[in-house]
Protein backbone atom coordinates (compact mmCIF):
# COMPACT_ATOMS: atom_id res chain seq x y z
CA UNK A 1 0.00 0.00 0.00
CA UNK A 2 0.99 3.33 -0.65
CA UNK A 3 1.64 6.12 1.70
CA UNK A 4 0.54 10.13 1.85
CA UNK A 5 1.42 12.91 3.13
CA UNK A 6 -0.46 13.39 6.77
CA UNK A 7 -3.93 15.08 6.10
CA UNK A 8 -5.86 17.46 8.47
CA UNK A 9 -8.66 16.64 10.74
CA UNK A 10 -11.81 16.65 7.86
CA UNK A 11 -9.47 17.01 4.80
CA UNK A 12 -10.73 13.98 1.67
CA UNK A 13 -7.90 12.27 0.63
CA UNK A 14 -7.37 10.95 -3.19
CA UNK A 15 -8.96 8.22 -3.42
CA UNK A 16 -5.91 6.34 -4.60
CA UNK A 17 -4.21 7.21 -1.77
CA UNK A 18 -6.17 5.40 -0.22
CA UNK A 19 -5.19 2.01 1.78
CA UNK A 20 -7.28 -0.86 0.09
CA UNK A 21 -8.79 -1.76 3.63
CA UNK A 22 -10.43 1.86 4.04
CA UNK A 23 -11.93 2.14 0.31
CA UNK A 24 -13.39 -1.82 1.02
CA UNK A 25 -14.85 -0.20 4.34
CA UNK A 26 -16.59 3.13 2.36
CA UNK A 27 -17.72 0.76 -0.30
CA UNK A 28 -19.00 -2.71 1.52
CA UNK A 29 -22.72 -1.64 2.10
CA UNK A 30 -23.29 -1.19 -1.39
CA UNK A 31 -22.75 -4.90 -1.97
CA UNK A 32 -25.33 -5.72 0.18
CA UNK A 33 -28.05 -6.23 -1.81
CA UNK A 34 -29.80 -8.74 -3.97
CA UNK A 35 -27.36 -7.94 -7.18
CA UNK A 36 -24.35 -8.85 -5.71
CA UNK A 37 -24.96 -12.15 -8.00
CA UNK A 38 -25.39 -9.76 -11.29
CA UNK A 39 -22.29 -8.65 -13.31
CA UNK A 40 -20.73 -5.73 -11.51
CA UNK A 41 -20.27 -2.69 -14.16
CA UNK A 42 -18.14 -0.43 -11.81
CA UNK A 43 -17.89 3.61 -12.49
CA UNK A 44 -14.41 3.62 -11.84
CA UNK A 45 -11.25 1.03 -12.25
CA UNK A 46 -10.48 1.76 -8.70
CA UNK A 47 -13.63 0.94 -7.54
CA UNK A 48 -13.94 -2.44 -9.20
CA UNK A 49 -10.79 -3.64 -7.67
CA UNK A 50 -12.18 -2.95 -4.40
CA UNK A 51 -15.38 -4.32 -4.67
CA UNK A 52 -14.10 -7.50 -6.35
CA UNK A 53 -11.65 -7.73 -3.21
CA UNK A 54 -13.09 -10.30 -0.38
CA UNK A 55 -13.03 -7.86 2.13
CA UNK A 56 -15.51 -5.41 0.68
CA UNK A 57 -17.79 -8.45 1.30
CA UNK A 58 -17.00 -8.92 5.11
CA UNK A 59 -20.21 -9.03 6.79
CA UNK A 60 -22.35 -8.99 3.56
CA UNK A 61 -25.01 -11.43 2.63
CA UNK A 62 -24.64 -13.49 0.06
CA UNK A 63 -27.71 -14.75 -2.51
CA UNK A 64 -28.05 -17.91 -4.54
CA UNK A 65 -30.80 -19.20 -6.69
CA UNK A 66 -31.46 -21.20 -9.45
CA UNK A 67 -29.94 -19.13 -12.14
CA UNK A 68 -26.57 -19.39 -10.45
CA UNK A 69 -26.72 -23.22 -11.26
CA UNK A 70 -26.28 -22.81 -14.72
CA UNK A 71 -22.80 -22.83 -16.43
CA UNK A 72 -21.14 -19.87 -17.93
CA UNK A 73 -20.49 -20.45 -21.71
CA UNK A 74 -16.66 -18.89 -21.83
CA UNK A 75 -15.36 -20.48 -18.41
CA UNK A 76 -17.54 -23.33 -18.09
CA UNK A 77 -18.10 -23.07 -14.48
CA UNK A 78 -21.18 -22.60 -12.79
CA UNK A 79 -22.49 -19.04 -11.72
CA UNK A 80 -21.76 -19.75 -8.15
CA UNK A 81 -18.10 -20.93 -8.87
CA UNK A 82 -17.16 -17.56 -9.99
CA UNK A 83 -17.82 -16.19 -6.34
CA UNK A 84 -15.52 -18.37 -4.62
CA UNK A 85 -12.79 -15.44 -4.22
CA UNK A 86 -15.29 -12.93 -2.96
CA UNK A 87 -17.89 -14.65 -0.36
CA UNK A 88 -15.13 -16.07 1.79
CA UNK A 89 -16.55 -13.32 4.18
CA UNK A 90 -20.03 -13.69 4.23
CA UNK A 91 -22.01 -14.05 7.31
CA UNK A 92 -25.53 -14.24 5.46
CA UNK A 93 -26.79 -16.76 3.00
CA UNK A 94 -29.80 -17.28 1.23
CA UNK A 95 -30.10 -19.83 -0.81
CA UNK A 96 -33.10 -20.48 -3.02
CA UNK A 97 -33.29 -23.76 -5.26
CA UNK A 98 -37.14 -23.05 -6.75
CA UNK A 99 -37.33 -24.92 -9.96
CA UNK A 100 -34.05 -27.06 -9.40
CA UNK A 101 -35.98 -30.41 -10.23
CA UNK A 102 -33.80 -31.96 -13.14
CA UNK A 103 -31.51 -34.42 -12.47
CA UNK A 104 -29.00 -32.06 -13.56
CA UNK A 105 -30.15 -28.88 -11.68
CA UNK A 106 -30.09 -30.90 -8.66
CA UNK A 107 -26.85 -32.32 -8.85
CA UNK A 108 -25.66 -28.91 -9.63
CA UNK A 109 -27.32 -27.78 -6.49
CA UNK A 110 -25.71 -29.87 -4.52
CA UNK A 111 -22.47 -28.63 -5.86
CA UNK A 112 -23.46 -25.58 -4.91
CA UNK A 113 -24.18 -26.40 -1.42
CA UNK A 114 -21.48 -28.53 -0.62
CA UNK A 115 -19.36 -25.16 -2.31
CA UNK A 116 -21.06 -22.93 0.06
CA UNK A 117 -20.09 -25.41 2.95
CA UNK A 118 -16.44 -25.35 2.34
CA UNK A 119 -16.05 -22.01 1.34
CA UNK A 120 -17.73 -19.63 3.64
CA UNK A 121 -17.19 -21.06 7.01
CA UNK A 122 -18.10 -17.47 8.39
CA UNK A 123 -22.15 -17.84 8.22
CA UNK A 124 -23.82 -16.88 10.64
CA UNK A 125 -27.29 -16.94 9.22
CA UNK A 126 -29.02 -19.25 6.57
CA UNK A 127 -32.10 -19.34 4.64
CA UNK A 128 -32.68 -22.67 2.50
CA UNK A 129 -36.25 -21.99 0.10
CA UNK A 130 -37.26 -24.56 -2.11
CA UNK A 131 -34.72 -27.19 -2.23
CA UNK A 132 -36.40 -30.46 -2.61
CA UNK A 133 -33.30 -32.66 -1.73
CA UNK A 134 -32.82 -31.23 1.87
CA UNK A 135 -32.88 -33.89 3.94
CA UNK A 136 -30.82 -35.85 1.24
CA UNK A 137 -28.54 -33.87 0.49
CA UNK A 138 -28.55 -30.52 2.53
CA UNK A 139 -28.03 -32.26 5.91
CA UNK A 140 -25.14 -34.53 4.82
CA UNK A 141 -23.41 -31.57 4.01
CA UNK A 142 -23.95 -29.57 7.22
CA UNK A 143 -22.48 -31.90 8.82
CA UNK A 144 -18.30 -30.20 10.70
CA UNK A 145 -19.69 -27.24 8.63
CA UNK A 146 -20.59 -23.64 9.28
CA UNK A 147 -18.85 -23.48 12.88
CA UNK A 148 -20.53 -19.94 13.11
CA UNK A 149 -24.33 -20.71 12.62
CA UNK A 150 -26.54 -19.07 14.81
CA UNK A 151 -30.01 -19.23 12.29
CA UNK A 152 -31.29 -21.71 10.21
CA UNK A 153 -34.16 -21.14 8.22
CA UNK A 154 -35.73 -23.84 6.03
CA UNK A 155 -38.85 -22.69 3.96
CA UNK A 156 -40.28 -24.63 1.23
CA UNK A 157 -37.70 -27.09 1.20
CA UNK A 158 -38.75 -31.29 1.05
CA UNK A 159 -40.76 -32.04 4.73
CA UNK A 160 -37.59 -33.39 7.25
CA UNK A 161 -38.77 -37.07 8.03
CA UNK A 162 -37.81 -36.89 11.74
CA UNK A 163 -36.81 -34.27 14.78
CA UNK A 164 -33.87 -36.39 15.30
CA UNK A 165 -32.42 -35.82 11.87
CA UNK A 166 -31.64 -32.07 13.25
CA UNK A 167 -29.78 -33.47 16.15
CA UNK A 168 -26.30 -33.90 14.57
CA UNK A 169 -27.12 -29.88 13.85
CA UNK A 170 -27.41 -28.97 17.84
CA UNK A 171 -24.88 -31.35 18.97
CA UNK A 172 -22.43 -29.53 16.78
CA UNK A 173 -23.55 -25.84 17.21
CA UNK A 174 -24.24 -25.75 20.97
CA UNK A 175 -24.87 -21.75 20.44
CA UNK A 176 -27.48 -22.33 17.83
CA UNK A 177 -30.02 -19.58 18.45
CA UNK A 178 -32.86 -20.19 16.19
CA UNK A 179 -34.01 -22.98 14.27
CA UNK A 180 -37.56 -23.00 11.95
CA UNK A 181 -38.15 -25.62 9.86
CA UNK A 182 -40.48 -27.95 8.40
CA UNK A 183 -41.17 -31.89 9.48
CA UNK A 184 -43.27 -34.44 8.17
CA UNK A 185 -46.51 -33.69 9.77
CA UNK A 186 -46.35 -37.31 11.23
CA UNK A 187 -43.05 -36.12 13.25
CA UNK A 188 -43.19 -35.06 16.25
CA UNK A 189 -41.07 -33.20 18.67
CA UNK A 190 -39.58 -35.51 21.85
CA UNK A 191 -37.31 -35.80 24.21
CA UNK A 192 -34.23 -36.43 22.65
CA UNK A 193 -34.54 -33.15 20.74
CA UNK A 194 -35.07 -31.43 23.83
CA UNK A 195 -31.63 -33.56 25.46
CA UNK A 196 -29.92 -32.00 22.48
CA UNK A 197 -31.29 -28.56 22.30
CA UNK A 198 -28.82 -26.19 22.99
CA UNK A 199 -29.71 -23.15 26.21
CA UNK A 200 -29.42 -20.11 23.53
CA UNK A 201 -32.19 -21.87 21.49
CA UNK A 202 -34.76 -18.80 21.45
CA UNK A 203 -36.90 -19.46 18.06
CA UNK A 204 -38.16 -22.66 17.38
CA UNK A 205 -40.76 -23.75 14.49
CA UNK A 206 -42.92 -24.97 13.09
CA UNK A 207 -43.28 -27.51 15.46
CA UNK A 208 -45.25 -30.80 16.86
CA UNK A 209 -45.12 -31.24 20.28
CA UNK A 210 -44.75 -34.76 21.40
CA UNK A 211 -46.48 -34.45 25.29
CA UNK A 212 -46.79 -31.42 27.46
CA UNK A 213 -43.58 -33.31 30.11
CA UNK A 214 -41.52 -32.63 26.52
CA UNK A 215 -42.91 -28.89 25.89
CA UNK A 216 -41.98 -28.55 29.87
CA UNK A 217 -38.87 -29.89 29.61
CA UNK A 218 -37.87 -27.36 26.44
CA UNK A 219 -39.33 -24.20 27.86
CA UNK A 220 -37.20 -25.02 31.11
CA UNK A 221 -33.69 -25.59 29.23
CA UNK A 222 -33.98 -23.42 26.54
CA UNK A 223 -34.54 -19.40 27.07
CA UNK A 224 -37.62 -19.68 24.04
CA UNK A 225 -39.12 -16.64 23.00
CA UNK A 226 -40.67 -17.36 19.40
CA UNK A 227 -42.35 -20.89 19.66
CA UNK A 228 -44.60 -21.79 16.68
CA UNK A 229 -46.67 -24.71 16.57
CA UNK A 230 -46.92 -26.44 13.52
CA UNK A 231 -50.55 -26.02 11.70
CA UNK A 232 -51.00 -29.42 10.78
CA UNK A 233 -50.21 -32.53 12.79
CA UNK A 234 -51.44 -36.28 12.28
CA UNK A 235 -52.48 -37.00 15.96
CA UNK A 236 -54.92 -35.22 17.96
CA UNK A 237 -52.73 -35.61 21.12
CA UNK A 238 -49.42 -34.00 19.08
CA UNK A 239 -50.82 -30.30 19.95
CA UNK A 240 -52.73 -28.14 21.15
CA UNK A 241 -56.30 -28.46 20.37
CA UNK A 242 -56.25 -32.19 20.76
CA UNK A 243 -57.01 -34.59 23.59
CA UNK A 244 -54.45 -33.87 25.79
CA UNK A 245 -54.87 -29.91 24.97
CA UNK A 246 -55.65 -29.26 28.76
CA UNK A 247 -51.74 -30.76 29.64
CA UNK A 248 -49.97 -29.15 27.33
CA UNK A 249 -52.25 -25.63 27.06
CA UNK A 250 -51.24 -25.90 30.97
CA UNK A 251 -47.54 -26.23 30.53
CA UNK A 252 -47.64 -23.24 27.77
CA UNK A 253 -49.04 -21.57 30.15
CA UNK A 254 -46.66 -22.06 33.36
CA UNK A 255 -43.56 -22.43 30.95
CA UNK A 256 -43.98 -19.58 28.67
CA UNK A 257 -43.63 -16.74 30.33
CA UNK A 258 -40.14 -15.33 28.34
CA UNK A 259 -42.60 -15.81 24.74
CA UNK A 260 -42.36 -12.53 22.91
CA UNK A 261 -44.02 -14.05 20.33
CA UNK A 262 -46.40 -17.34 19.68
CA UNK A 263 -47.84 -19.83 16.77
CA UNK A 264 -51.07 -21.78 17.38
CA UNK A 265 -52.67 -24.37 15.59
CA UNK A 266 -56.77 -23.53 14.19
CA UNK A 267 -57.91 -25.54 16.97
CA UNK A 268 -56.79 -23.23 19.92
CA UNK A 269 -59.71 -20.73 21.03
CA UNK A 270 -59.63 -16.93 21.52
CA UNK A 271 -60.18 -17.90 25.16
CA UNK A 272 -57.41 -20.00 25.51
CA UNK A 273 -55.62 -17.55 23.73
CA UNK A 274 -56.10 -14.95 25.98
CA UNK A 275 -54.92 -17.21 28.71
CA UNK A 276 -51.69 -18.09 27.29
CA UNK A 277 -51.30 -13.78 26.75
CA UNK A 278 -52.11 -13.40 30.62
CA UNK A 279 -49.24 -15.85 31.92
CA UNK A 280 -47.12 -14.25 29.24
CA UNK A 281 -46.61 -10.47 29.95
CA UNK A 282 -43.61 -9.99 26.75
CA UNK A 283 -45.68 -11.88 24.13
CA UNK A 284 -46.28 -9.33 21.58
CA UNK A 285 -47.74 -11.40 18.28
CA UNK A 286 -49.74 -14.00 18.89
CA UNK A 287 -50.87 -15.88 15.50
CA UNK A 288 -53.70 -18.25 14.65
CA UNK A 289 -54.18 -19.55 11.26
CA UNK A 290 -57.81 -19.71 11.15
CA UNK A 291 -59.77 -17.06 10.00
CA UNK A 292 -63.93 -17.18 10.72
CA UNK A 293 -66.81 -16.08 12.70
CA UNK A 294 -66.29 -14.07 15.16
CA UNK A 295 -63.33 -12.44 13.71
CA UNK A 296 -59.88 -13.21 16.03
CA UNK A 297 -59.21 -11.03 18.66
CA UNK A 298 -62.98 -9.54 19.07
CA UNK A 299 -64.06 -11.72 22.10
CA UNK A 300 -61.27 -12.11 24.83
CA UNK A 301 -58.42 -11.04 23.73
CA UNK A 302 -59.76 -7.16 22.85
CA UNK A 303 -58.99 -5.93 25.85
CA UNK A 304 -55.34 -6.59 25.43
CA UNK A 305 -54.47 -6.83 21.80
CA UNK A 306 -55.24 -5.64 18.29
CA UNK A 307 -55.57 -6.93 14.82
CA UNK A 308 -52.11 -6.51 13.23
CA UNK A 309 -52.83 -4.68 9.68
CA UNK A 310 -50.32 -6.87 7.98
CA UNK A 311 -51.58 -10.14 9.55
CA UNK A 312 -54.45 -10.57 7.00
CA UNK A 313 -56.76 -11.43 10.02
CA UNK A 314 -54.66 -14.11 11.67
CA UNK A 315 -51.90 -12.22 13.72
CA UNK A 316 -52.84 -9.86 16.82
CA UNK A 317 -50.89 -7.32 18.38
CA UNK A 318 -50.62 -6.09 21.97
CA UNK A 319 -52.37 -2.82 22.45
CA UNK A 320 -49.31 -0.13 22.85
CA UNK A 321 -46.52 -2.14 20.92
CA UNK A 322 -45.09 -1.83 17.77
CA UNK A 323 -44.16 -5.24 16.39
CA UNK A 324 -44.94 -5.82 13.53
CA UNK A 325 -44.04 -8.86 10.84
CA UNK A 326 -40.51 -9.29 9.84
CA UNK A 327 -38.74 -9.07 6.39
CA UNK A 328 -39.32 -12.56 5.60
CA UNK A 329 -43.17 -12.62 6.68
CA UNK A 330 -42.88 -14.31 9.62
CA UNK A 331 -43.67 -13.27 13.44
CA UNK A 332 -39.62 -13.18 13.75
CA UNK A 333 -36.44 -13.12 12.09
CA UNK A 334 -33.01 -12.78 12.65
CA UNK A 335 -32.19 -10.45 9.69
CA UNK A 336 -33.81 -7.34 8.81
CA UNK A 337 -33.77 -8.41 5.06
CA UNK A 338 -34.43 -11.35 2.87
CA UNK A 339 -34.06 -12.91 -0.22
CA UNK A 340 -36.31 -11.02 -2.50
CA UNK A 341 -35.12 -7.49 -1.41
CA UNK A 342 -32.23 -6.91 1.00
CA UNK A 343 -32.67 -3.54 2.33
CA UNK A 344 -29.37 -1.32 2.05
CA UNK A 345 -28.45 0.86 4.42
CA UNK A 346 -30.92 3.67 4.99
CA UNK A 347 -28.56 6.72 3.88
CA UNK A 348 -27.30 4.73 0.28
CA UNK A 349 -29.59 5.61 -2.65
CA UNK A 350 -30.30 3.00 -5.82
CA UNK A 351 -31.37 3.04 -9.13
CA UNK A 352 -31.03 1.30 -11.80
CA UNK A 353 -30.17 2.01 -15.22
CA UNK A 354 -31.14 -0.22 -18.64
CA UNK A 355 -29.02 -1.12 -20.93
CA UNK A 356 -28.56 -2.63 -24.24
CA UNK A 357 -28.26 -6.09 -23.91
CA UNK A 358 -25.03 -7.89 -25.09
CA UNK A 359 -22.75 -10.53 -24.77
CA UNK A 360 -20.57 -8.99 -22.88
CA UNK A 361 -22.15 -6.55 -20.69
CA UNK A 362 -25.67 -7.22 -18.06
CA UNK A 363 -29.34 -6.10 -19.38
CA UNK A 364 -29.53 -4.66 -16.28
CA UNK A 365 -26.77 -2.27 -14.73
CA UNK A 366 -26.67 -1.76 -10.78
CA UNK A 367 -25.13 2.26 -10.23
CA UNK A 368 -25.36 2.91 -6.21
CA UNK A 369 -25.10 6.79 -5.36
CA UNK A 370 -24.52 7.72 -1.26
CA UNK A 371 -24.60 11.33 -1.52
CA UNK A 372 -21.96 13.79 -0.90
CA UNK A 373 -22.45 13.76 3.16
CA UNK A 374 -22.43 10.01 3.30
CA UNK A 375 -18.85 10.14 1.81
CA UNK A 376 -17.88 13.05 3.00
CA UNK A 377 -18.19 11.01 6.61
CA UNK A 378 -17.18 7.67 4.83
CA UNK A 379 -13.41 9.03 3.68
CA UNK A 380 -12.42 10.98 6.77
CA UNK A 381 -13.21 7.40 8.87
CA UNK A 382 -11.21 6.23 6.08
CA UNK A 383 -8.59 8.80 7.03
CA UNK A 384 -8.49 8.15 10.87
CA UNK A 385 -8.34 4.28 10.51
CA UNK A 386 -5.02 5.29 8.22
CA UNK A 387 -3.20 7.38 11.18
CA UNK A 388 -4.30 4.16 12.82
CA UNK A 389 -2.55 2.11 10.97
CA UNK A 390 0.82 4.39 10.35
CA UNK A 391 -0.04 5.54 7.09
CA UNK A 392 0.02 9.38 8.25
CA UNK A 393 0.71 11.11 11.90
Amino acid sequence: MSTCPALAEGQLAPAHDLPEVALCRVFSYILRSNECLRTLSAVSTLFKKSACGPLSWEGAAVCLNTDDLHADQRSGRNGFELLTTQTSLCEQAFVNFDGAHSKEKRFAAERCFFWLASECNRITSMCIRNWCMFERCGLTHMSGQFPALRHLELSGCDHISTYEAVVPILKEHPTLLSLRATFHPRATLGQSFVEHAPPSLIALGFVNIDSAAVLTSLLAKCSIQHLWFAVTHAAETATIGGNVSAELFEALVAGGRGLKTLAVPPAVSERRCAKVAAACPQLELLCRMRIGSPAFGSQEMATDFELLPSGQGVVLRRRGSSADLAANGSLWAPHAQCDVDIKLRPALRKEYIKTAPSPSAPSWRFQARPSSADLQSALAAAVRERRQLGFAR
